[in-house]
């Protein structure tokens, strides 16, 4: 089962960047997010993020099923496949450490 995330102050850890857009955007801002998501279609959503790494310069977390599309293709048309996500670039903001750039990668 993934770690619960954490608000950013939290224990001192890195964040996932800084809470940013609508309210729909989820996981950024805490520590170790089970749920990431950039609003809009679910090609901008990994659930249930099982972290094997945090806390270094890089975090690592696999995810087995979301959806992904290949280039040109609709949403609709997407397949579910493993996901990669790769949280990295460590760095200070507003005096607080966090990983300011992220990528997921399917399997």
């Amino acid at each position: 089962m993934p770690a619960r995330a954490s608000p950013l102050h939290h224990h001192g850890l890195n964040a996932l960047g800084i809470p940013w857009g609508p309210p729909s955007k989820k996981g950024y801002g805490e520590v170790k997010p089970a749920t990431i998501f950039n609003g809009g279609d679910p090609t901008g959503l990994v659930t249930d993020t099982a972290w094997l790494s945090w806390g270094g310069g890089t975090a690592t977390g696999i995810r087995r099923l979301r959806i992904h599309c290949a280039p040109g293709q609709i949403t609709a048309d997407g397949k579910e496949a493993g996901a990669a996500v790769v949280a990295f670039d460590l760095g200070i903001r507003d005096g607080k450490r966090m990983h300011q750039k992220i990528e997921w990668f399917f399997s």
